[in-house]
């Protein structure tokens, strides 16, 4: 069974819309400008919760630069890679500090016996500090966490 905390986190890197043709903005009364709307280029949802491995005013602090700080309500100027990357340094800090710990996660080892253990906020820094590198010329790019 899943872990319903774990979806309370989504990470979504957007880019530019490319449309391949023209719309109408019926609000403005001529054609729509493409760059005001944006698609999906990327999503992911970790497979368990990052919470669980660091305490609370960590936890606290986390939630207030990435949900916040990324909220889709915020211009996208706001939620550039750039700032993105500023909240992964500060990520990186905590596990550097030894604040993150390791936990048993869901995942088994080939018997189905054993959980693993691993650094849920290690393995979110790498994975999104990968996504950002892959992103990192696309121009446009902004990015959601929910």
């Amino acid at each position: 069974m899943e872990d319903d905390r774990a979806k309370l986190l989504r990470v979504i890197f957007w880019r530019p819309s490319r449309w391949e043709r023209d719309l109408l903005d019926i609000e403005e009364g001529g054609p729509a400008d493409g760059s005001r709307f944006l698609e999906e280029a990327y999503t992911w949802e970790p497979a368990e919760s990052i919470w669980d491995s660091v305490e609370k005013a960590d936890t606290d602090r986390l939630r207030e630069l990435l949900v916040d700080g990324f909220s889709p309500d915020r211009p996208v100027e706001e939620r550039e890679i750039q700032a993105f990357r500023s909240v992964l340094e500060q990520i990186e800090r905590i596990v550097a500090e030894g604040r993150a710990e390791w936990k048993d996660c869901q995942q088994t080892d080939e018997s189905g016996d054993v959980n693993l253990r691993a650094n849920l906020l290690l393995s979110f820094l790498h994975h999104l500090t990968w996504v950002c590198d892959v992103f990192a010329d696309v121009p446009g790019i902004s990015i959601t966490v929910r």
